[in-house]
């Protein structure tokens, strides 16, 4: 729908005070793509400007003024340089009128006149009053009118703009200076401007610190008076910043020319620092992990020793006994630390805090040993099947088309509809302000007479109908869709992932019963079997996310005067909601491995998954958060290393490479640029490493309950040959947990995971590995489903 009533035209060209578009092809105006504000002290907002509501005319134009004029100046020197009055017109409306002649016999007295009393009526009009008659000058050929149209009547001699008006018929087609003014058939000024997003915006330059525009710091309004260029800030406030801003955009889009090959060259030395990082793994995990625990230990033991030293030292000092609840509130913290018994608390509670430390070191160590191994795995593993750490770059394309899907949708809708004009007017007093009008038909009708110097206003795209008054429900929908889609995308990533790394776990002999291309195979698989579980697991997480949002809007706009009541309850539901939505991506990311190596249903999925993680909570804790955390400090690590370096090499204290540094107004921006972008970039190699040891650890855990004796096979079982030999070093003799089904539920899951849908055609990870080792743990429940 949107595709069908939208138009593009409506955000790429600007749109004048009649509709029409500025700079299309195959219209009047395809040679004028900026649009040109007849006033621009009118528009004393700048939310005003770029909603194109400024009440005063907006023309389409060749090109931006570039120096300061009047109107009354202008038609003043017309006889002595017409060239300015023809500059002049250029920016009037097309319709207006202009002198065709102007005899040499003017005198210099009468022009004097006619340019006093021109600025009485322009004052007049300006405070809002009736347009009053044009005054009459006395003359050799009778009495004379200001007007805008060159007198024909005959006996008389044309002054220019002072006719003498024979005929009745002819006064109802003259119009005076103020008329011209107030109905804007021309701008009453002209400032220097440039464009800016495709308007006429003031030629601001900062100067010795000194705002100037076009080297002066006053000009002349349309009425003769002088102003200072602060008022013209001060009228597009906002616009001056937005001006600064885009010449220090300048400057970064030249520093990123000189710079994007050191840029690249970062990026690149990122990924293979990342992928070294991740190979090394496997020989030091288990180094990272101890210094990590030791080190964190040994941290606390000092601040332990610390707060008894400081406790000790104020014991003795007087009025150090004080108790924290006598000295009440204060905001200076010092005050706090000179309290005996603030070091008290402190100590205590890093004591505590080193029980839970060692007490985890103690009783975990076995669940540290496995986060180890699994470690240690993925780092083997991702070394067999180098291709999955390019796999992020797919997931981005199919992102960057997804967001620019979306935003398109979003233009087209915001550009359907008809052109609606509403009365913008100076007087703040005017009661049909704001209020829909026809342009045709404007200067006709009351609005124009109750409301002098109004003007129909083009505002924005919209209407009536059916569509659009339930735009905003659409726009809703296509953010909805929106999250979807982005959900989907990294649904299937996880569950390509997942097939990848869950065929290298099943494979008997490494690298042999591997697939030829695993990633290409299980992204065939996802895309073939799986597409309508992954949809239905965004799906809810995507609801979630749009409700967050809802929340997030109706948070931001009910903020000022709200009862205590509606922000518990804000409060409570955002967190909620928060809690939801990090569960159900925890739970769907489990759900879609299961779906990888089973291919079994999402809700069966996420179920089986939900069980055998709550069988083995501790373990998927310690792994958790151990993975996490070395994975931080991967990406911290390497980010800013490659950012110490960067800095070194921009800013020339690397002395044998200084003369290949380029030429940089500002160093931070290609310095930031690297160290963003290599966290980026650490961040993508090691989401897949996360992924793959989240499947190795699933996969653990559905072997780890049949590797004991005495289920399905003696210790001898060729079952027991499944896995990395790494991995089934970990696998007890005895049972880790408590199962909750016996062999009859394994045998109804193997009947329902080869009769699912009823086709034999839905494979999974399991018998790719299945065909390839020609009946290796055959019989291990693990290698069932369809």
């Amino acid at each position: 729908m949107a595709w069908l009533h939208g138009d593009m035209r409506k955000v790429i060209y600007p749109t004048d005070s009649y509709g029409q578009f500025c700079g299309q092809k195959g219209t009047p105006n395809a040679d004028k793509a900026k649009l040109f504000y007849f006033n621009i002290l009118h528009c004393a907002n700048p939310a005003v400007l770029v909603n194109l509501q400024c009440p005063t005319v907006q023309l389409c134009v060749s090109k931006c003024p570039d120096r300061f004029a009047t109107y009354l100046d202008t038609q003043y020197h017309y006889s002595r340089n017409r060239s300015s009055w023809d500059y002049y017109t250029h920016f009037c409306k097309p319709d207006f009128h202009n002198p065709k002649k102007v005899p040499s016999s003017v005198r210099e007295n009468e022009w004097g006149k006619t340019h006093s009393h021109a600025h009485t009526l322009s004052d007049s009009w300006t405070h809002g009053l009736e347009e009053p008659q044009a005054p009459e000058l006395t003359g050799p050929d009778g009495p004379r009118r200001v007007c805008s149209l060159t007198c024909s009547c005959q006996g008389s001699r044309p002054l220019c703009f002072i006719c003498v008006c024979c005929e009745k018929s002819y006064k109802t087609q003259i119009k005076s200076v103020a008329q011209v003014l107030r109905e804007e058939d021309c701008p009453s000024m002209l400032v220097p401007s440039r464009p800016f997003l495709q308007r006429c915006f003031p030629d601001f330059i900062t100067r010795n610190g000194t705002l100037t525009v076009a080297n002066r710091t006053d000009f002349k309004d349309g009425l003769g008076r002088n102003r200072s260029v602060l008022d013209l800030k001060n009228a597009a406030n906002g616009i001056s910043s937005l001006l600064e801003a885009k010449e220090v955009g300048m400057k970064i889009v030249e520093d990123y020319v000189s710079s994007w090959p050191w840029i690249v060259i970062s990026l690149v030395v990122t990924m293979v620092i990342s992928c070294l990082f991740i190979l090394l793994l496997r020989f030091t995990a288990g180094i990272l992990l101890w210094c990590v625990i030791f080190g964190v230990i040994a941290a606390v033991g000092y601040g332990i020793w610390h707060c008894y030293w400081e406790f000790d030292r104020l014991r003795g000092e007087p009025d150090s006994d004080v108790s924290i609840s006598a000295m009440g509130f204060h905001t200076d913290i010092r005050v706090y630390l000179q309290l005996s018994q603030t070091w008290l608390i402190f100590m205590v509670s890093l004591v505590l805090v080193e029980l839970v430390l060692v007490s985890i070191l103690v009783f975990l160590r076995k669940r540290l040993h496995i986060a180890m191994a699994l470690l240690q795995e993925g780092s083997r593993a991702i070394g067999y099947i180098m291709s999955s750490l390019f796999y992020p770059i797919i997931t981005f394309l199919m992102l960057a088309i997804c967001i620019a899907y979306w935003a398109v949708t979003a233009i087209f809708l915001a550009s359907s509809g008809e052109a609606v004009y509403k009365v913008m007017s100076a007087q703040p007093n005017c009661k049909y302000a704001n209020i829909t009008c026809e342009p045709q038909t404007f200067s006709k009708s009351r609005v124009a007479a109750e409301c002098p110097g109004s003007r129909c206003v083009f505002v924005f795209y919209g209407g009536e109908d059916l569509l659009h008054r339930h735009i905003v429900l659409l726009h809703l929908w296509n953010l909805l869709v929106f999250l979807w889609l982005a959900n989907f995308i990294a649904a299937l990533g996880q569950c390509t992932l997942a097939g990848t790394f869950a065929s290298y776990y099943w494979a008997l002999k490494k690298p042999d019963d591997i697939p030829a291309c695993p990633l290409a195979a299980s992204f065939s698989r996802a895309i073939r079997y799986h597409t309508g579980s992954l949809a239905l697991g965004a799906l809810f997480l995507s609801v979630v996310q749009f409700f967050r949002i809802i929340l997030e809007y109706l948070d931001h706009k009910l903020k000022g005067p709200q009862n205590a009541v509606t922000r518990f309850l804000l409060c409570c539901l955002k967190c909620c909601f928060w809690c939801l939505e990090h569960f159900i991506r925890f739970m769907n990311r489990n759900a879609y491995i299961m779906i990888a190596v089973y291919g079994k249903s999402f809700c069966s999925s996420a179920r089986d998954a939900f069980f055998l993680l709550m069988r083995n909570v501790v373990r998927v804790t310690v792994l958790d958060k151990v993975t996490d955390f070395l994975l931080f400090l991967g990406k911290l690590l390497i980010s800013g290393s490659v950012g110490v370096l960067a800095f070194f090499f921009f800013t020339r204290r690397i002395p044998f490479i200084q003369e290949e540094v380029p030429t940089l107004n500002y160093y931070w921006v290609p310095l930031l640029t690297v160290i963003f972008g290599s966290y980026l970039v650490a961040h993508g190699f090691f989401n897949v490493y996360a992924m793959c040891v989240d499947t190795l650890f699933l996969c653990l855990c559905e072997y780890s309950p049949h590797c004991r004796e005495g289920v399905g096979g003696g210790p001898g079982d060729e079952r027991r040959l499944c896995g990395p030999p790494l991995l089934r070093e970990q696998c007890p003799e005895k049972n880790l947990h408590q199962e909750t089904t016996g062999e009859e539920e394994r045998k109804t899951r193997r009947e329902e995971g080869h009769g699912q849908r009823g086709v034999t055609e839905n494979r999974s990870a399991h018998d790719v590995s299945l065909d390839r080792n020609e009946g290796c743990c055959a019989g291990n429940p693990c290698w069932s489903g369809g």
